[in-house]
């Protein structure tokens, strides 16, 4: 859904929101972000709040530290109460492009570098991109003390229901809040390893799947146990006026060139997680 600075204003009034996160992420995935008061909410629409790009993985120079974040109203969204915590405030969140003070894209902006890698596939016969991403991650116990621990909580593997998996409460309660939040899931279930669990999105167009899964990518808890991947569907749709027909991904005589070089999966952070991209 497409918002305008009004719209986006006159909710966070509405909902009373008292702090709103503007969102990046570096160039391993890593989500980073300002948050800003509700006195800067116009200035942060308007493109103002300004960053030191010098602390972020991969960006500028301290030279060249002084950076700026252009949100996105597209990526408008406010916070669940379950997910943060209403007494403190209300939170909302966008995410941003990068530019340099005068306004000019930041080339190591991962989402600018999509964007660019989009118009390429449009040069190449293409609409776009389209991508289902299906995240994985593992759920651990705590000790009674409360501390954090790589003991998964359950043994169950693929598929399998309650009493041996002992996650599907936490599965729905992150279902709930996900679909809170405006997305779209189609699935969730237990993975092959212990503890292990995996939530599909529905597909959508590359950017817009990038914005909703960062691909920040963790190694697996224990040696001899299977990592965390990230699967992702990749679908090209061919230009709808185009009268050749295509088959979409694929370099064929007479059709759109092969568009996969484009896209190459790149290993997740140190090599411990991957991506695996199944093309249709």
């Amino acid at each position: 859904m497409g918002y305008t600075k009004a719209e986006i204003l006159k909710a966070l009034k509405g909902e009373k929101v008292k702090f709103l996160r503007l969102q990046i992420t570096d160039i391993l995935g890593v989500v980073k972000n300002v948050e800003v008061p509700e006195s800067q909410f116009e200035k942060a629409l308007d493109g103002e709040i300004m960053f030191d790009g010098s602390s972020i993985e991969g960006f500028t120079r301290i030279e060249e530290s002084d950076m700026l974040l252009k949100p996105d109203y597209n990526t408008f969204v406010i916070l669940p109460d379950g997910v943060e915590d209403p007494a403190r405030g209300r939170v909302a969140r966008l995410i941003c492009d990068v530019t340099y003070p005068d306004g000019r894209p930041f080339e190591g902006d991962p989402r600018y570098v999509l964007k660019r890698q989009i118009e390429r596939l449009q040069k190449l016969g293409f609409d776009n991109m389209y991508a289902g991403p299906e995240p994985e991650f593992f759920l651990f116990l705590r000790t009674p003390e409360g501390l954090p621990t790589v003991e998964t909580h359950d043994k169950a593997g693929y598929f399998d229901l309650a009493p041996i998996d002992k996650g599907e409460e936490a599965r729905r309660d992150m279902v709930n809040a996900l679909v809170a939040m405006g997305f779209e899931i189609e699935a969730s279930h237990h993975e092959v390893a212990p503890g292990q669990h995996e939530i599909d999105f529905k597909y959508a167009d590359a950017l817009t799947t990038a914005d909703n899964i960062p691909g920040e990518l963790l190694q697996a808890p224990h040696p001899g146990v299977r990592g965390p991947h990230q699967h992702r569907l990749v679908r090209l749709q061919p230009l709808r006026h185009d009268p050749h027909p295509r088959q979409e991904g694929c370099g064929h005589p007479g059709r759109a060139p092969d568009a996969r070089p484009l896209l190459q999966p790149l290993p997740g952070p140190g090599g411990h997680g991957r991506r695996r991209h199944r093309w249709h």
